[in-house]
């Protein structure tokens, strides 16, 4: 006979009150014995055989004797130093990358310079660095020595297994890397926990191994244009960095001793490739004299030269390019042409009497880069005591050109 039940008794097993203290504290046991060991874990060193050794240019001086050592004692033929922008002390140092910096120190250590070179991420690269500087080994096996397969990554502490992964998912595949940790002496390794300096230092390399290992998945085409786009904005730059430097010193200055006083820098419309545009350069058979006008009386002899050919925006400009009669007899300036010209933005954003570019060509090539981002003010721009050129009404360009120098206000 079939029995029907409407409620069921299933016994069931809990966790007595001794049960759950026991599990929580071999947890809080097993997570000490695991964090103890968490530093030494980060900071692996696990090296092959190679006869290259890369440096992160982030090292400490402190560690640059053991850096020796290792190159030495390992039969190493080459030193790359991979690093990124200092960003503090260039207009005193003249060193603008700590792998630059380093670099120096290094020699001045004894290492042949031979032996050793240098290369750094551009300044506008701000995140995902290690990925990038690993972007830049990659570059350097494919153009200085592609039959190069292994290297070992010379780095600091806790910052290393993250560095030998960043590595690897940077150069592929095809390539061996080994890791050399760098001994952290700001820290207590074997208590890392007791100082805030190594809590944040083990703490925050942990969760970026983390992230890097299961998910950061980079794009590496775009990668490597950023760091070509990085490259052009960084040059200009530093040609901008050079040129508010003299105009600050009052041997190399156009202004007056009253603008010096109060001087930082000059104004730029912000570095865009855009304006780095490829044109035809047409030389000119006729090659004629003539007096080119200034914003004085004076009357410098010029030479007709040629014409430059090009887009912005797909629409075809032509611009003119002439010799200085009297510069051209100095020596190193046989090459040189000046280009001036006037474009929508003067008068507006840009100097009213127009703007120059100094122009290098060798005739080798008809093929040439005509860099609108390197566009300057006349001297007169600054000061009314100099005499400018006057841009020939055959260089009115009607298009806005954003890039180069803009007016500068206190004149």
């Amino acid at each position: 006979m079939i029995k029907l039940r409407l409620i069921s008794r299933k016994t069931r097993t809990r966790t007595t009150p001794f049960g759950k203290v026991l599990i929580l504290t071999l947890i809080v046991i097993i997570s000490i014995f695991t964090l103890r060991g968490l530093n030494k874990f980060l900071s692996v060193t696990d090296s092959v055989s190679s006869k290259t050794m890369a440096v992160e240019g982030f090292l400490p001086d402190y560690t640059l004797k053991n850096v020796l050592t290792t190159f030495y004692n390992g039969g190493y033929e080459k030193m790359i130093i991979i690093g990124k922008p200092i960003g503090q002390g260039y207009y005193l140092s003249g060193y603008s990358t700590s792998a630059d910096l380093m670099r120096g120190t290094l020699i001045e250590m004894g290492l042949d310079s031979n032996l050793i070179v240098s290369v750094s991420i551009p300044g506008n690269v701000i995140r995902d660095r290690t990925y990038s500087t690993g972007l830049l080994l990659f570059n350097w096996f494919n153009t200085s020595d592609p039959e190069l397969k292994n290297v070992n990554i010379y780095t600091f502490g806790a910052h290393a297994r993250r560095s030998r992964l960043l590595f690897k998912k940077a150069l592929g595949d095809d390539y061996e890397i080994g890791i050399i940790s760098g001994e952290d002496l700001s820290y207590d390794q074997s208590k890392w926990w007791k100082s805030s300096k190594g809590f944040r230092t083990v703490l925050n390399e942990s969760l970026a191994y983390f992230y890097a290992r299961f998910f950061f998945y980079p794009n590496k085409e775009q990668a490597l244009k950023d760091l070509e786009l990085g490259y052009f904005v960084d040059e200009i730059q530093f040609h901008r960095n050079d040129k508010d430097i003299a105009f600050s010193k009052a041997e190399s200055s156009p202004m007056t001793d009253k603008q010096i006083k109060t001087f930082v820098k000059l104004n730029y419309f912000s570095p865009n490739p855009n304006y780095k545009v490829k044109g035809t350069f047409v030389k000119d058979t006729a090659h004629y004299q003539f007096e080119m006008k200034t914003s004085t009386d004076r009357l410098p002899l010029y030479a007709t030269f040629g014409k430059i050919h090009f887009q912005i925006d797909s629409v075809d400009y032509v611009i003119s390019a002439y010799q200085n009669v009297a510069l051209v007899k100095r020596a190193g300036y046989e090459h040189h042409l000046f280009i001036p010209y006037r474009d929508l933005t003067c008068g507006e954003e840009s100097y009213g009497g127009g703007r120059y570019i100094d122009f290098w060509y060798d005739g080798s090539t008809k093929q040439v880069e005509l860099d609108f981002n390197l566009s300057y003010n006349p001297l007169c721009a600054y000061n009314h005591r100099y005499s400018c050129p006057i841009p020939p009404f055959e260089n009115h360009l009607s298009v806005r050109i954003e890039a180069g120098e803009k007016t500068y206000e206190d004149h």
